[in-house]
C-alpha cells in the first residue's frame, strides 16, 4: 500500500485510495499517471457495494474512537 500510495500526484488521497484498492483487491488506474493494487478479484458493478460498505465501517470506526478520545477528554481534562 505505501509503495503504491506514493504513485499518486496528491500527497494525500493515494494512501486512502491504495488501501481501498488493497482491501477491495482490485487495482485502480489512472492511464500513464498511476497504478494502485493488484487485480485480484473482476472489477465488477457488485464491487460498489462492498467499496460503500468498506466506507460505512471506516466512518463508524473513525466516529467511535472520535467519541472515546472526547470522552476521555471531557472526564479528564474538564
Amino acid at each position: 500500500m505505501l509503495s503504491d500510495a506514493r504513485s499518486t500526484p496528491s500527497p494525500n488521497s493515494g494512501y486512502s485510495m491504495a488501501a481501498a484498492a488493497g482491501s477491495l483487491g482490485i487495482q485502480l488506474i489512472k492511464p500513464g499517471v498511476y497504478k494502485l493494487g493488484y487485480p485480484k478479484n473482476e472489477l465488477k458493478p457488485g464491487m460498489i457495494k462492498k467499496a460503500i460498505k468498506l466506507t460505512i465501517i471506516t466512518i463508524t470506526l473513525f466516529l467511535f474512537i472520535l467519541i472515546i478520545i472526547l470522552i476521555f477528554t471531557f472526564l479528564f481534562f474538564h
